[in-house]
């Protein structure tokens, strides 16, 4: 059974390491931002590091990523400690221990839940800080679609 779980783990870590992303472009601060599918700009997605920093600078943008980044360090400290509280007992029932405390795993399992809902915060901010810098440019840019008309 240990050997497994190891050998599971190994391929799940090996694909991660071996998946390619996509070619991540700076943000243009003179160009607007495309919301479907992603933040992109001329078709080609958006380095969220450069999208940040130059969001940052922006006055209308500015108090939005910082609430966006304020909840993401908060989702990511509860997501963080979950994750740990959830791994402890599986660590010890791969590595043959007799009681495993599974009251360990139900208490991460319940800060991953918490984090959550300050990640979809983080992400609404975000989308509100992407609004705010598309008004320069007159809202938002056409969807890399047809628009659908409003209701």
């Amino acid at each position: 059974m240990k050997i497994c779980a190891c050998l599971l783990l190994a391929l799940t870590f090996g694909e991660l390491g071996c998946a390619t992303g996509a070619q991540l472009a700076p943000m243009n601060p003179s160009a607007p931002i495309e919301t479907e599918h992603g933040y992109r700009q001329e078709g080609r997605l958006i380095d969220p590091k450069s999208m940040l920093e130059t969001l940052e600078s922006e006055p209308r943008a500015e108090a939005a990523v910082s609430r966006a980044r304020t909840l993401e360090t908060i989702a990511l400290i509860f997501g963080a400690v979950g994750g740990g509280l959830v791994g402890w007992p599986l660590g010890q029932a791969i590595g043959g221990e007799a009681h495993p405390k599974w009251a360990l795993a139900g208490v991460g399992a319940g800060a991953i839940v918490v984090a959550i809902p300050f990640t979809i915060g983080a992400g609404s901010s975000m989308t509100s800080a992407v609004k705010a810098h598309n008004a320069r440019f007159g809202g938002e840019p056409e969807a890399l679609g047809p628009r659908q008309p409003e209701r």
